[in-house]
């Protein structure tokens, strides 16, 4: 059964970011210290992940955005063995749920032109 938990320790948000890398466009590590970047994320980020027993099958890094009622996404990735099943859309799925309990406006993304899945 895939569930979805919220996890800010560094070393799964890490561990995901490390394995999945090469699944952003383009790769995490050509633009980002994954260290630094999943350090930032566990501190000051709420991560959203979507599980079956203890492994990781996507993850979500989002802020939100009181002053204009957004949720900004940060990191958005589903584990390559996952992929094609729904699990980003269940993933998106969590994160509407939560603009929806706090009464927000909109979802924001900023995504490198050249990935083409995730514009």
């Amino acid at each position: 059964m895939i569930e979805a938990c919220t996890d800010n320790k560094y070393i799964s948000i890490y561990n995901f970011l490390k394995r999945n890398q090469d699944q952003f466009k383009p790769n995490l590590s050509e633009y980002s210290n994954l260290r630094k970047y999943a350090r930032k994320l566990s501190k000051n980020a709420s991560n959203l992940f979507l599980k079956e027993r203890e492994n990781h099958l996507a993850h979500a890094s989002f802020y939100i955005n009181d002053l204009d009622l957004s949720l900004f996404i940060s990191s958005f990735c589903v584990d390559r063995y996952s992929s094609k099943k729904g699990l980003g859309g269940e993933l998106m799925d969590h994160m509407k749920q939560k603009i929806a309990d706090l009464n927000f406006n909109s979802i924001l993304l900023e995504v490198f032109t050249e990935n083409i899945v995730a514009i």
